[in-house]
């Protein structure tokens, strides 16, 4: 069994799943052209801090739109909330 489960709702198995591996895998969350956009921003981010290889580069939702939508995206945050509650920062 792989932790990997569908957009939306959180659940018995997703629950299971995430507390034996410690994360879950949602799969086609993004569409081809939305990864493009997120790995092109990244690699700008990347490229302004000049960061070599992988690193904490900021607040890159702040700048890069493509970022900024995945904070709060429909297909996951449900699973965020019914782990985390409404309170979650």
């Amino acid at each position: 069994m792989n932790p990997i489960s569908n957009p939306g709702e959180f659940t018995e198995l997703d629950r299971f799943m995430f507390e034996a591996w410690g994360y879950l895998i949602i799969s086609n969350v993004l569409s081809g052209d939305e990864v493009k956009e997120c790995l092109e921003a990244s690699i700008r981010l990347h490229e302004s801090a000049d960061a070599k290889g992988w690193a904490q580069v900021g607040k890159g939702y702040e700048t890069e739109s493509a970022l900024e939508r995945l904070i709060d995206h429909p297909a996951v945050l449900p699973k965020v909330r019914a782990l985390y509650g409404d309170r979650f920062i």
